[in-house]
Formats: structure tokens, C-alpha cells, sequence
């Protein structure tokens, strides 16, 4: 964490047999990774995470015996010319010691071969004699083909992170052998079939997440109770049928997102008893019937999305439900409630009720009968020849009575004739986009004027709630919308200081289907994702980046363009370098004289956390960016604390 630039010294003249651990993360090291390590065969600790290391890594991990952390996170390595295989970790599988391996964002590509079980560009085979592994992090790294059955032979696995790849076939049925396994996150877009019944006897399992695949089928319904489950996320995948009651058994769930499958029937009543969650995302299926007023009970609940199902009924209005947005209910077949939620009231709605059953039972056969009667009159007047002109004069319909206006009020109102005015020769159609004032100004304003200054909860707020429009923006439509150009200045607040995310002047409908779209349009300098600036990528992920430099400038209050960052250090650098042990020292020093003579050094595990979370949404790959639901859901969280 130095910024120190250049290579590694060269190969020749080095033998470092007594080395035991070497970190050299979070500095700027380029250049190959020297074949001299392999000498130090009393190596315990191998660290070169976050530099820009180039080429592939060398075959000579072999000899490094009693290794037992080894991390290559966010460079730029590649498989050697030619291969197909990740070949220096075929080299590792005799490792009986290693227990933390991360090899996350490098552009390795390729399949996870079955040697995992002993790696290739797949994971390989042998892989799995690795006995002692407990941590395997192969995230973001491109990798493809299927998970090998051998990784089950990793009887020791706490954690094993696969998501961001682009990796296929079913997930393995053996997975449910690993006895330890607390954590196991799979998003990788292409994993298909069911979900293996065996994973619900992983009874230490807090964290699973198999969301973005083509997982089908309906969940088994023999799920066993697991008590310590936290966080579950089966969204965006193709699972049917109707919402298990048995999901209530997991009784310390506080994360439960089942959104964008093809789920139907109710809501379970049950899913009241779930009184540990505190976020539930059920939008994008076919959900249909009420809301369960048992959902009332859940006092932790924070984010509820019920949105684009077919509901209809009341929306429950006690405890959680009071503090929700229109947001949460949008697009059903016939909810009502309060009319902050953008539907109709629920006098209305019963008002309209009475109405058509009075219609219905009583106006209706009365109109029936004066249309006979009327019928059987005129029949009559015909027979008996009576004069046609009356009986024309009887079907007129009222004339409509239009407001006359005089010539004194049309000169006004074209300017005295103005050619200006004339259709096809001046401005003939003009179209005028009426928004809300927002009284309070811009966030670049507060941030940056000595008149204004922002506490930590309204920060907080204020960066909750930008989030909160990119997750709408973002996943609440058929077709996500990217803004393009997210900055303060963009960010203007209402009368009761609640951020609106504003200026759509570039932003961009991706069409159905497609992740990504080619602009020419930049947006600010500073703010811009790395691959809009160099190649005019523009997709969510973009969002994502400036949202996080966003944030970053929010609680420093420094600009991405001010004149300490330059090419060698940027915002978010600076600010990763300080977490976490010095996060207070890059903090807006007027953020720390507004908290009512609170020692805001109290709250230094948020303020690490929300840098965190911005930095996470910093990545330079665009896959390894954080997710806008994950950073609405762990921002809630953090404010809380705040509270």
C-alpha cells in the first residue's frame, strides 16, 4: 500500500531460500512475475494483489510446498500462449497446506478443468487434492465450461466464490457433501438444470447465491430447515411453480430475493414468521392474490420489492409497510392504499365497489326498462303514422357547447398574430418537460459551499437514495436506462432534503436483451467509467463507477479532478489506500465538526464500510463493480448504525 511503480527485480542473481512471506498488494508493480520465487521454498504467505502484473504465471509454484496463502486478485494475468489450461495451479494441487486461494479479476478466460479435483482453462480435475483448501475466491476471471464433480473432494471448502464467470452445466449433485461450506456464490449467467436437492443438507451454510443463471424447474419440495442461512438469492433464473411455505424454516434469513423467475400463486402467510429479514424481493413474476398482512410482523423489514407481479387487494399499512415508496408496489393488476404509493385509495377503491354493485343491481335493470319502454313507444308512433319530424327531433343528441373566446383574448395570446405562432412556419410544437422544484439546490452545492454543510446521516441518506434511483433505473423496466453522466451536480434535493437523481440529456435505453450499447456522447471527466472513456461502452456498469466515485467525493468531499490526483493517483486510490486502519484521515474534515459534539471517530466502522462499498463500485472491470441491489441492501444496513 506504498504506490511503488516498476517491475520486480529481474531473475538473475537472486536465491531468497529463507523468504516466508512476501506482500506487495495495493502498490502499482508491473511487469512479470520473477521465476526466482520458486527458490524460496520456505515461502508461507504469497501476496500481489491489486498491482498490474502482465503475462502468464510462471510454473513455479511447485516447489513452494508450505504455502499456505496465495492471492493474484485484480491484475492483468493471462494463460501462456497456447494453452488452454491454468497450468501453475495443476502445479498447486499437492498443497496440503494452502487454506486461502484467490486468483479474482484477471483475465485468465477459458474452463475450470476436472483437475480442480487435482485446474486448465477449466477448473481442473486433480484440483481437488488439495485437501487443506478452505477458501477458494476464482471470481471475474472469464472462466467457462462446467464445475468438475472432483471440487467436492475439497472436504475442507468454507467458501467458494464462482460468480462473474462464464461458466455452464449444472452445478454439482456431490456439492452437498461439502459438510463446512458457508458460503457458495455461482452468478455466472450460464449454469442450468435444478438446483441440486443435496444443497439443502449444507447445514453451516449462511450465504447462497446462484442468481443470473438458466437454473429451472420448480424448488424441491422436501427442503430441509437451514437455521443458519442469512442470505439466499435465486433471482434472475427460470424457477417456477409456487413459493415454498418451507423457506420459513430458515429462521435467521435477513436477505431473501427470488425476483425475475416465473414464480406464481400467493405469497406465503407464513413468510410473516421470517422476523429476521430485512430485505425481500419478489418482483418480476407472476405473484398473484394479496399481500399477506402477516408481512406486517416483520419490524426489521427495510426493502420490500413486490413490484411487476399481478397482486391485487390492500397494501398492509402498519410497521414496515408505513416507510415504503411507490417503488415497492408499481406495476400490479389492482393494489390500493395510500396515494404515496401511487395507487388508489382505499375509499376510493371501496366507494367504487358500492358503486357497481349499485349499477349492477339496481341502475342498470331500470335503464333496461326505459329502453323498452321507449322502444315499444316509438313502434307505436310509427304504426299510427305520426308526424317523422318528431321522432327525429326525439333522437337528437344535446348540442356541446364550446367556450367562446374574443378577439381581445386571441391577440394576447398569439402575440397580436404573431407569424411566429403560425402552424408550420414558426415554433409549431413545443414540448416542455415540468419537473418538481427542488428548493434545496444541487449536492455539488452543499458539498462545496461554506454556507451549507451535511451531517453523516444526511450523506448517508442522500447516497441511499441516488442508489435507490439507479436500482429503478436500472432493473425497475424492461429495458434498463443508463444515465451517463452521474455526478453531484446531477443530484438536486427536495424541500425535505431527499435526493432526485436529474439531467437525462445522454442517457441511454438499452434495448431488451442486450447488456450494452456504443455511444460517442461522453459524460464528466472523473466520473466516467474507464471503458466508456476508451471504447464508449456504455451499460449499467458505467452507472456503477460513477456512482461509486460519487459516493467517495460525497464523504471526502474532494473532487475526482482536483488538483492533488493526477495520473499516478486517483480519488479512489487514495481513498483505498487509507482503509482500513486511517479512513478518518481522509474524511471531510467538516463532516467530523457536525455531529452535535458526537465523537464521530464512533462511527468509524461506517464510514469504512460506505468507503468500502464505493471503492467496490470502482472496479476497473466492470463485472467485479458491486451490484446496485447489494450496495442499496448493505447501505440501509450501515445507516442503521447511524441512527
Amino acid at each position: 500500500m506504498n504506490s511503488l511503480l516498476g517491475n520486480l527485480p529481474p531473475n538473475t542473481g537472486l536465491w531468497l531460500p529463507n523468504l516466508e512471506i512476501l506482500d506487495v498488494q495495493l502498490n502499482k508493480l508491473s511487469g512479470k512475475i520473477p521465476l526466482y520465487l520458486s527458490n524460496c521454498s520456505k515461502l508461507s504467505e504469497l501476496a500481489q494483489s491489486f498491482n498490474h502484473f502482465t503475462g502468464p504465471v510462471p510454473r513455479i509454484f511447485g516447489h513452494l510446498g508450505i504455502l499456505e496463502r496465495f492471492s493474484l486478485e485484480n491484475n492483468k494475468l493471462t494463460l501462456e500462449q497456447g494453452s488452454s489450461s491454468i497450468s501453475f495451479l495443476i502445479d498447486m494441487t499437492n498443497y496440503s497446506s494452502l487454506i486461502y486461494l484467490v486468483i479474482v479479476g484477471n483475465p485468465l478466460g477459458g474452463i475450470i478443468p476436472e483437475s480442480i479435483g487435482n485446474l486448465s482453462r477449466t477448473i481442473p480435475f486433480t484440483f481437488g487434492e488439495m485437501k487443506g483448501l478452505q477458501r477458494l475466491y476464482l471470481l471475474g476471471n472469464e472462466l467457462e465450461g462446467s464445475i468438475p464433480d472432483k471440487i467436492c473432494h475439497l472436504s475442507n471448502l468454507g467458501e467458494i466464490y464462482l460468480q462473474n464467470n462464464k461458466l455452464s452445466g449444472s452445478i454439482p449433485h456431490c456439492t452437498g457433501n461439502l459438510s463446512h461450506l458457508q458460503r457458495l456464490l455461482l452468478s455466472s449467467k450460464k449454469l442450468n438444470s435444478s438446483i441440486p436437492s443435496s444443497l439443502w443438507s449444507l447445514e453451516n451454510l449462511l450465504n447462497l447465491n446462484l442468481s443470473s443463471n438458466l437454473l429451472g424447474v420448480s424448488l424441491d419440495p422436501n427442503i430441509k430447515a437451514l437455521k443458519g442461512l442469512e442470505s439466499m438469492d435465486l433471482s434472475s433464473n427460470n424457477i417456477s411453480g409456487k413459493i415454498l411455505d418451507a423457506i420459513v424454516a430458515f429462521q435467521s434469513l435477513s436477505s431473501l430475493n427470488l425476483s425475475r423467475n416465473s414464480f406464481w400463486g400467493s405469497i406465503p402467510e407464513s413468510f410473516g414468521n421470517l422476523i429476521t429479514l430485512d430485505s425481500l424481493d419478489l418482483s418480476h413474476n407472476n405473484l398473484s392474490g394479496a399481500i399477506p398482512k402477516a408481512l406486517e410482523k416483520l419490524s426489521h423489514l427495510k426493502y420490500l420489492n413486490l413490484s411487476f407481479n399481478r397482486l391485487s387487494g390492500e397494501i398492509p399499512s402498519q410497521r414496515p409497510f408505513k416507510n415504503l415508496t411507490a417503488e415497492s408496489f408499481m406495476e400490479n393488476e389492482a393494489l390500493y392504499g395510500a396515494p404515496t404509493l401511487h395507487v388508489p385509495p382505499c375509499t376510493t377503491h371501496r366507494m367504487q365497489k358500492s358503486r357497481t354493485k349499485l349499477l349492477i343491481e339496481i341502475i342498470m335493470p331500470t335503464i333496461a326498462l326505459v329502453i323498452i319502454f321507449v322502444a315499444l313507444f316509438f313502434i307505436w308512433k310509427v304504426y299510427q303514422g305520426n308526424n317523422m319530424e318528431k321522432l327525429n327531433s326525439i333522437g337528437l343528441l344535446p348540442v356541446v357547447e364550446h367556450k367562446m373566446f374574443s378577439y381581445q383574448e386571441l391577440s394576447r395570446a398569439t402575440n397580436n398574430f404573431c407569424e411566429a405562432n403560425l402552424l408550420s412556419v414558426g415554433s409549431y410544437k413545443l414540448r416542455v418537460l415540468i419537473l418538481q422544484y427542488m428548493p434545496n439546490g444541487s449536492l455539488e452545492k452543499w458539498l462545496y459551499s461554506h454556507n451549507y454543510c451535511l451531517d453523516l446521516h444526511q450523506r448517508a441518506s442522500i447516497v441511499i437514495d441516488v442508489a435507490l434511483a439507479l436500482e429503478y433505473l436500472h432493473h425497475g423496466q424492461a429495458e434498463p436506462v443508463v444515465h451517463c453522466d452521474l455526478k453531484p451536480s446531477n443530484v438536486l434535493l427536495d424541500d425535505e432534503m431527499v435526493a432526485h437523481v436529474a439531467d437525462f440529456g445522454i442517457a441511454k435505453v438499452l434495448a431488451q436483451n442486450n447488456t450494452t450499447t456504443q455511444t460517442k456522447t461522453l459524460g464528466t471527466l472523473g466520473y466516467i467509467a474507464p471503458e466508456y472513456g476508451s471504447e464508449g461502452t456504455v451499460s449499467t456498469k458505467g452507472d456503477i463507477y460513477s456512482y461509486g466515485i460519487m459516493l467517495l467525493e460525497t464523504f471526502t468531499r474532494k473532487k475526482p479532478t482536483d488538483e492533488m490526483f493526477t495520473e499516478a493517483l486517483t480519488l479512489k486510490q487514495w481513498v483505498n489506500a487509507s482503509l482500513p486502519d486511517r479512513v478518518v484521515e481522509v474524511v471531510d474534515g467538516g463532516l467530523l465538526r457536525t455531529e452535535d459534539g458526537r465523537d464521530v471517530i464512533a462511527y468509524k466502522d461506517s464510514l469504512l464500510a460506505i468507503m468500502e462499498i464505493g471503492v467496490g463500485c470502482c472496479a476497473e472491470l466492470p463485472e467485479c463493480r458491486t451490484y446496485i441491489k447489494d450496495v442499496v441492501f448493505k447501505l440501509n444496513k450501515i445507516k442503521l448504525h447511524l441512527l
